[in-house]
């Protein structure tokens, strides 16, 4: 992002296209018409899901969710640098969510996209428990360094259920990713910048990208 001056950058995967020529053009107006906006998830169709379609609404419907879907999106560059972009510490995996809640905590907002779909071609050749202990090693640096302290055990429950139960076969390397994001933190790597209570449900409440179409 630092390395280019155009107002807006598209990002998508190396596995994924555009389903149309005007989806960009399509989709800037959203970020241009509302100040507050700072990025706009676009709609992409999981090819290997079934086709499922993720992050879209109808056409002029203004929906904020909590975070876009890498692989497809469309965001403000000088809001983006402003944020700091991505949290280097991350690496990789769920850099959208650490974004998405440093967006809502500077009263910016993600929207959903509309029109044609970006079409996501899944590489098949993915390292699993490369992806699973980057999934939640970062999940719990989100949950050290945001969650409010009364909350946190509730939260790690929660989450190494869905973590267990989507990936039974990888617990050593979910447990792995939690020793890993504890350690970061204890090292200073993430600072602690909890929300207050109110603050957290609201961005809580806001709509998941991975409600289906």
């Amino acid at each position: 992002a630092s390395l280019v001056d155009t107002p807006y950058i598209c990002s998508i995967d190396d596995d994924a296209w555009f389903a149309a020529n005007d989806i960009v053009k399509t989709n800037l107006h959203r970020i241009q018409k509302n100040d507050k906006a700072i990025a706009v998830a676009l709609p992409v169709v999981q090819v290997h899901e079934g086709n499922l379609l993720l992050q879209w609404c109808e056409k002029n419907k203004e929906m904020e969710i909590r975070q876009f879907i890498g692989t497809a999106y469309l965001v403000d560059r000088n809001k983006f640098l402003e944020l700091g972009g991505f949290p280097s510490y991350l690496f990789r995996q769920e850099e959208e969510l650490h974004f998405g809640v440093e967006a809502f905590i500077k009263g910016y907002g993600i929207l959903k996209g509309w029109g044609d779909p970006i079409f996501h071609m899944e590489s098949s050749k993915r390292d699993e428990k490369r992806i699973r202990f980057y999934e939640a090693r970062n999940l719990m640096l989100f949950i050290l360094r945001y969650t409010p302290l009364p909350l946190i055990p509730v939260h790690v429950t929660g989450n190494f259920i869905n973590l267990s139960r989507t990936n039974p076969r990888l617990l050593s390397v979910i447990l792995n990713g939690y020793w890993n994001a504890i350690l970061t933190f204890t090292q200073g790597k993430c600072p602690r910048t909890p929300l207050g209570f109110t603050q957290y449900y609201r961005f809580r409440q806001l709509s998941d990208t991975l409600e289906k179409r």
